[in-house]
């Protein structure tokens, strides 16, 4: 691509979290560039309420040796978080009896101030869940229990870089 040429997708642009450099695409809203300062570790106690206070997550998983990543509305039983897949699909088959990842986070984009937790754990299909019955606009669900063996987060301060000022014609 040359310089005159506009991209048609989204652009990576090389931004960090810390020391871990993160990629990113251009959008409405102003991206981060890094957080400030050292992030501080939440109690697994504090990431269940943040957890909970979000309306929906991403779940991590792989379809041949590579990772996915979808979101999911959730329930929390116990130490379990509970979501429910299309059954056949592609993380219907990832999330049976196998290791997956929950991530949920906010930043405000007012102040920057955000949190992320991460669960990490086995996951398995729960039977006889009592899921709503099938239809031409639902297929069949599964219903998939993951379980709490890890879970660890944070709360930062996000930098967001400068507005762009237009030059004077």
């Amino acid at each position: 691509m040359t310089d005159d040429e506009v991209p048609t997708e989204p652009v990576p642009l090389p931004v960090t979290t810390g020391d871990v450099p993160l990629p990113v695409t251009t959008g409405d809203v102003p991206l981060p560039v890094s957080t400030t300062g050292d992030p501080t570790p939440l109690s697994r106690e504090q990431c269940w309420q943040l957890v909970a206070s979000a309306a929906y997550g991403r779940i991590v998983y792989t379809v041949g040796a590579l990772p996915a990543v979808w979101p999911v509305a959730f329930s929390r039983d116990g130490e379990e978080l509970l979501f429910d897949v299309v059954a056949g699909g592609s993380l219907a088959q990832a999330s049976r009896d196998s290791v997956l990842a929950f991530h949920a986070d906010f930043v405000c984009a007012l102040d920057g101030q955000g949190w992320s937790v991460t669960v990490t754990g086995r996951s398995r299909h729960v039977v006889g869940a009592d899921l709503p019955g099938a239809s031409e606009s639902h297929p069949p669900r599964v219903t998939v229990a993951l379980a709490a063996e890890v879970i660890a987060g944070y709360r930062a301060q996000v930098a967001f870089p400068p507005a762009a000022t237009a030059e004077p014609e």
